[in-house]
């Protein structure tokens, strides 16, 4: 199984946000659109940094790290690293609940005091709102429709896939969260919160969801050959040495979150930007004698932060807003600027003490 994309988890808040600005303007509230949807877009941050991040999603699978380095480094290299070691650790998740505290805090301070200035939704994308709350009407009245629409099927397999999943869970705890059992997990939930609709609803859904993906979709075996560059050649080594060169294991992490950030903004996919980067920030966390778990960290946090900067990211938001990128940019760069350094902060000073 491959890993979602970043889409999937953005999707949850655009429908709350498109609710909120729907009620507000119902009842004359007067919120600033802009500050809302550039909060929501924000949160991405904490989503993509915990525990359906691809790089912590693909450690945690047993023997994928070990495909990913040289052969030199394989028996060095954790054969599975549990989402536990990585950010299910309490001062990680601390972190993440500072800096959605922080966006919140200066989503507020941001937020025009004048209501002339406030921009709310429009008639269309509101109209277009109340008409998503109607309730879906599935077609039963032919053998063919009711197959298609059958709840049967729907409560039998997603039931016995929750039940296996629940069952992984209480047996083996978080542990057993890796890349196929995540995804594995959300496939079953989806078919029993789809089961009342049918087969054929569900599969629309992954249709449309996978047309606001295409983009990801077609960069993929780019990255794959750019993976494959680096490690055939052995230029993935050639970078571990430099940045073994000018890191200590105290300053890795934080070198680790800068770089990943860059490279984040080149390659917008942090699944496919993982098995670029992994041949050779692993080697080098191994040479360092760094915390593996602290370095996964800084992968996602990097990877994260800079998505609040990328047109890519925002369209989805974007299109389903009607707004632009201009209008939305200028109230993330401030707690980009901010985070950046409370982030820095707090991966050099845990390198330290671990």
């Amino acid at each position: 199984m491959h890993h979602t994309t970043g889409l999937d988890r953005m999707m949850g808040g655009i429908v709350m946000g498109k609710e909120l600005l729907a009620q507000a303007r119902r009842k004359n509230i007067k919120i600033h659109a802009p500050v809302l949807v550039a909060t929501i877009f924000m949160a991405f941050l904490p989503s993509s940094g915990g525990i359906s991040g691809a790089a912590v999603l693909y450690s945690a699978t047993p023997g994928y790290l070990r495909d990913l380095v040289p052969e030199t480094y394989e028996d060095a290299t954790p054969y599975a690293l549990p989402l536990t070691n990585t950010v299910l650790r309490v001062d990680y998740m601390l972190l993440l609940a500072i800096c959605m505290l922080l966006v919140v805090v200066l989503a507020i301070a941001m937020h025009p005091k004048n209501p002339e200035k406030m921009k709310q939704i429009e008639d269309q994308l509101l109209d277009e709102i109340d008409a998503g709350r109607r309730s879906v009407k599935v077609q039963r009245e032919t053998p063919a429709q009711r197959a298609n629409a059958s709840r049967l099927i729907m409560y039998l397999f997603g039931t016995v896939g929750l039940l296996y999943s629940l069952y992984m869970l209480g047996s083996q705890g978080v542990e057993a969260l890796d890349l196929n059992s995540f995804n594995f997990l959300f496939l079953s939930l989806g078919i029993l919160l789809c089961a009342n609709y049918g087969p054929e609803y569900y599969a629309g859904l992954i249709k449309d969801g996978i047309s606001g993906t295409f983009g990801f979709i077609l960069q993929f075996p780019f990255y794959a050959g750019i993976f494959g560059l680096i490690s055939a050649t052995g230029f993935g080594e050639l970078i571990s040495q430099a940045f073994t060169t000018i890191s200590t294991a105290e300053t890795w992490p934080v070198i680790a979150f800068l770089y990943s950030g860059l490279l984040n903004i080149a390659v917008p996919s942090g699944g496919s930007k993982f098995v670029i980067e992994a041949p050779y920030i692993i080697p080098t966390t191994t040479d360092l004698g760094a915390d593996m778990g602290l370095i996964l960290q800084a992968y996602q946090l990097g990877d994260g932060l800079t998505n609040l900067l990328i047109p890519f990211f925002a369209l989805p938001y974007l299109a389903n807003f009607r707004l632009k990128f201009s209008e939305v940019v200028g109230y993330t760069v401030p707690v980009v600027g901010l985070l950046l350094l409370v982030i820095c902060g707090y991966l050099f000073g845990m390198s330290v003490l671990l």
